[in-house]
């Protein structure tokens, strides 16, 4: 467990553009399928 003054970051990674609204990836080159 972590302490949340031990926190200085939070990170948020993704494969390619997002489209928010739909919650879709709209393109993801290093996908298959």
């Amino acid at each position: 467990s972590v302490a949340p003054e031990d926190i200085i970051g939070i990170g948020i990674g993704a494969p390619g553009p997002l489209d928010v609204e739909k919650g879709i990836i709209n393109f993801a080159p290093n996908l298959p399928g």
